[in-house]
Parts: C-alpha cells; sequence; structure tokens
C-alpha cells in the first residue's frame, strides 16, 4: 500500500497548484513519503516482536504456574514494555515531524 499510497500523494500534489508551486512541493515530498515510508517499515518490528514475546511469556507461565487461573505477570510486563515503546517511538516522530 505504501507504494501505491506515494503514487497517490505525488499525482495529487503534482496537479493541484501552478507548475512553480507543484514543482517545490514536489521536491518537497520526495524526501518526506521515504521518511514515513521507511518509518513505517522501522517501526513494523514491534507487531512481530510483541506477538512473540507475548506468547513466549504466556508458555513459560503455563508451565509454572501448572495453569492456576490468575493474572498472568510476564505477558503484562510485555505488554507494558511494548506499549511504552511504541509510545515513545510515536512521540519521537512526531517532535521530529514538528520541529
Amino acid at each position: 500500500a505504501g507504494p501505491l499510497l506515494s503514487l497517490v500523494d505525488t499525482s495529487f500534489v503534482g496537479l493541484s497548484g501552478t507548475p512553480a508551486t507543484s514543482a517545490q512541493q514536489l521536491a518537497a515530498l520526495g524526501p518526506a513519503t521515504t521518511f514515513m515510508d521507511g518509518a513505517t517499515y522501522l517501526f513494523a518490528f514491534l507487531n512481530v516482536a510483541t506477538t512473540n514475546l507475548y506468547s513466549s511469556a504466556r508458555a513459560a507461565s503455563d508451565h509454572a504456574q501448572d495453569k492456576v487461573d490468575g493474572p498472568d505477570l510476564a505477558a503484562e510486563s510485555v505488554v507494558r514494555t511494548a506499549t511504552r515503546v511504541s509510545l515513545r517511538c510515536g512521540f519521537g516522530i512526531m517532535f521530529f515531524i514538528l520541529v
């Protein structure tokens, strides 16, 4: 979806103004599109890593607790850590874009 969305953005910006302003806007859109696509792929690791760590923690706690009902502290810790990392990354990208 990334390259198709970039193509739509480029065509919209290229057709939305006078030739002089469209050229400047297209020049600014190129690096911005590359940066955002790269950031999307870079932070996709959160989904894979969180799923793997969460399932490993659940499996380990199932064997350790002998299937006793109660809070799964290791799995909750994984979710809390993933949430903190994703929020910090999101705020970092937001700060980088706005400044």
